[in-house]
């Protein structure tokens, strides 16, 4: 899952957190990326799991925008050994 269109904004984009709600199988495996250059050609992706787990701020690493500041998302689940479904209800966020 992702956004289609980045949600672009003026300045920079330091700082974000992202909430991912539903039913996710503890043997899923669950990956979460973001970046704060959407609008370049090859976007920075940060892995971003471990804090979207935990529900902590995520810091950009990435410092340069040549098209401007644009934040976007991608979220992947695939199915564990169980073969248990799940799914996500929402997913929700902030960044400054």
């Amino acid at each position: 899952m992702t956004l289609t269109t980045p949600l672009a904004v003026d300045g920079d984009i330091t700082v974000a957190v992202l909430q991912v709600t539903g039913s996710i199988p503890d043997d899923a495996t669950f990956k979460a990326e973001v970046t704060n250059n959407a609008n370049d050609p090859s976007p920075v992706w940060q892995d971003a799991t471990e804090e979207v787990q935990k529900g902590v701020n995520i810091v950009f690493s990435n410092k340069t925008a040549a098209n401007g500041a644009a934040f976007n998302f991608r979220i992947s689940v695939a199915r564990g050994a169980s073969g248990t479904g799940g799914y996500i209800e929402a997913i929700s966020g902030a960044f400054q």
